[in-house]
């Protein structure tokens, strides 16, 4: 009797192997984007947009009066918003193989915004001229992260 469960346990094994091996596994779909993420995406992509070319316009333009008090106000004020932002994009909207690098890419712009505040209250109006440039760079870098409607898969006509 201890004979056949050893056969028994043999031929069990050897039929679990081939099936186990036989077996295709199964691939997962990376994630994608939905038409609604891409549409709230694209929303956030514009209103920070706007805020980039108001800061390429207005702030620049302080930077080079040396008008340090408004340049300490944009940055608290018209730019206060961005910080939560670029936050609620790269945390909860990008999918996850993106969310690290656009928060990376927020921490730059934000730390480069609090360079210029300590430059303008230090009066420095050369680092104020390079941390503004390199914030432009950021943001720039930030905005590409964001997908438009070409990631989305259509069919073909």
């Amino acid at each position: 009797m201890s004979r056949y469960r050893s056969l028994l346990s043999g031929l069990l094994a050897i039929i679990t192997i081939a099936l186990v091996s036989c077996g295709s596994p199964t691939v997962k779909e990376p994630p994608k984007y939905t038409a609604a993420q891409i549409e709230q995406l694209s929303g956030y992509a514009a209103s920070l947009s706007a805020v980039e070319d108001r800061t390429r316009t207005e702030l620049s333009g302080l930077i080079e009066k040396e008008d340090w008090t408004y340049v300490r106000n944009f940055i608290r004020g018209p730019l206060g918003s961005i910080r939560q932002t670029m936050s609620l994009v790269s945390q909860n909207l990008l999918l996850p193989s993106e969310r690290k690098a656009a928060l990376a890419q927020a921490r730059e712009v934000f730390a480069h915004l609090e360079d210029i505040d300590k430059a303008a209250q230090d009066k420095n109006v050369v680092a104020a001229r390079a941390e503004f440039r390199q914030s432009l760079t950021e943001f720039d870098a930030f905005l590409d992260l964001i997908p438009d409607a070409s990631v989305l898969d259509t069919p073909a006509s």
